[in-house]
């Protein structure tokens, strides 16, 4: 089977997209609509940003507006551009506007802290999680075993083998120990690696032409003969060692001689078919006070509304990811954080409200038991809880967050800006006391949560109803799924009295 498992190709694919491919594909996705040159300067340069987050924040931007751009385009072809233009009247004009809302709020929605976004190129599709697993039996795993998850004694991508000799435990009488076949297959091993270890001393090594050779602590001289093709050790003492010592025999497999011998990792990469869910909403509006406004305010109704619509996706984008994420978070009363304790002296409040980063390394440790790595890449608080954390020593504030927000924002970051906290000042799954703390994992397909892209907003014709109250519809149409709930953890705050 070799050193990696065979990859579907198309799964592979998607599994080697590096940070710079990603990049490589919003700049593509800008580049393929000439029009564009010069109006998304922004975002162009964020994608020459050193900043490997900004980058890629740009590049999905750019893609998921192609998507947008590129489905209008196959509406024209569809209905030809005269039927198309008639057809959606002031809104074939209002779709340039679209894009270039979607290119305001896309790369703010707090997703991009919290998840790994994988671009779809139509409503259905696939997205990619990934899940790598031990493919040998050896260091104390299984094949099958998921790695990290699954610790290995520290010598699974090694030649290392080790094996007790009768037992492991010397009887103070028996002077004759051996190892047969030191792996399951066998030898073969390099020579002059094989050690004798009693209570943890080397003792013996081979001459490398098949003798064992040594002396223990006693002074009993130790003799013996290696087969280093089929892993077989036999060593004598020359008078018993004393009861109740470890004894092993350690040797480095050849794995030049054979490849076999190299434990294999499997990158098992899932592909998850995924749907693009329609989020709608419609909004209505007077046709009076749309020429009031027009003719006395000098105000384009269609233009405010449509940012206003924007907004609300926006803030129901984010709400819903907020929710999976409290769903998938597992509660811990270790991280709960008590405020009316008074068994702690604190000096002042800022002291009282500081130790609350004592709890955002409790819980690394717990998704690192958990998971088997990790650590803490964000902090999702209620209101009251966000107060705590604005607190903590080295909390930097962002400079967004003093501007108006709509729905969840990112207030700053702890940790010498490093872990970013978004506060959800209203929200009926997460409550003002509370906080999740998450790891967003390591690559793309190992996070918490993935969200699965298509068309970030999308408007339908405004319709002129004969009762003078005239509508429009919107819509996102993405899906969300929860891949590694074990990077998710949540707690409390207790005794909160601003």
């Amino acid at each position: 089977m070799g050193f990696f498992q065979t990859l579907n190709e198309s799964v592979a694919e998607k599994a080697a997209l590096t940070e710079s491919q990603t990049v490589a594909r919003g700049k593509r996705a800008l580049a393929e609509h000439a029009d564009w040159k010069g109006r998304f300067s922004k975002l162009e340069a964020m994608m020459e940003s050193a900043d490997a987050a900004e980058a890629k924040k740009a590049s999905v931007t750019a893609q998921v507006m192609s998507n947008l751009s590129n489905l209008m385009e196959r509406q024209k072809e569809y209905y030809t551009e005269a039927t198309f233009t008639s057809m959606l009247g002031p809104m074939a004009m209002l779709t340039p506007r679209v894009l270039d809302i979607v290119g305001v709020f896309y790369p703010n929605m707090i997703a991009h802290l919290i998840t790994d976004i994988q671009v779809m190129d139509r409503s259905t599709g696939e997205i990619f999680v990934l899940r790598p697993r031990y493919g040998s039996d050896a260091a104390g795993v299984t094949a099958g075993q998921e790695m990290w998850v699954n610790q290995t004694d520290g010598t699974y991508a090694s030649e290392y083998r080790t094996a007790s000799a009768n037992g492991g435990e010397t009887d103070g009488t028996t002077t004759e120990f051996a190892v047969s076949g030191l792996t399951a297959a066998g030898g073969p091993m390099r020579r002059g690696s094989v050690t004798l270890k009693l209570a943890g001393v080397a003792v013996a090594r081979d001459d490398a032409h098949g003798n064992m050779v040594g002396k223990d602590r006693e002074g009993h001289v130790i003799t013996g003969t290696v087969d280093y093709d089929a892993g077989d050790i036999t060593v004598e003492f020359s008078a018993a060692p004393a009861a109740g010592k470890n004894i092993m025999i350690d040797a480095y497999m050849d794995s030049e001689e054979d490849p076999a011998l190299i434990n294999e990792v499997n990158f098992d990469i899932q592909a998850v078919p995924v749907t693009a869910r329609a989020h709608p909403l419609r909004y209505t509006v007077s046709a009076q006070a749309t020429l009031v406004a027009s003719a006395h305010l000098d105000v384009d109704v269609n233009e405010v509304l449509t940012n206003i619509a924007a907004g609300a996706i926006k803030q129901e984008r984010d709400v819903a990811l907020v929710n999976m994420l409290v769903a998938a978070a597992t509660h811990l009363d270790t991280l709960d954080f008590d405020l009316a304790d008074s068994t702690v002296n604190y000096r002042n409040k800022r002291d009282r409200f500081a130790d609350i980063e004592l709890k955002v390394n409790e819980a690394q440790t717990k998704i690192q038991t958990v998971a088997g790595r990790g650590g803490v890449s964000f902090i999702v608080a209620g209101a009251n809880a966000a107060n705590c954390f604005r607190l903590v020593e080295g909390f930097e504030a962002a400079p967004e967050a003093t501007n108006a927000t709509v729905g969840p924002y990112k207030m700053g970051a702890i940790r010498n800006g490093t872990v970013p906290v978004i506060c959800v000042p209203i929200s009926r799954t997460l409550k003002a006391d509370d906080f999740v703390i998450g790891f967003r994992g390591f690559q793309a397909g190992d996070s918490a949560t993935v969200l699965a892209e298509w068309i970030p907003l999308y408007f339908t014709p405004l319709f002129e109803a004969p009762n003078l109250q005239n509508k429009r519809g919107l819509m996102s149409l993405y899906d969300m799924l929860t891949n590694r709930p074990e990077y998710l953890v949540s707690g409390k705050v207790k005794g909160y009295n601003a």
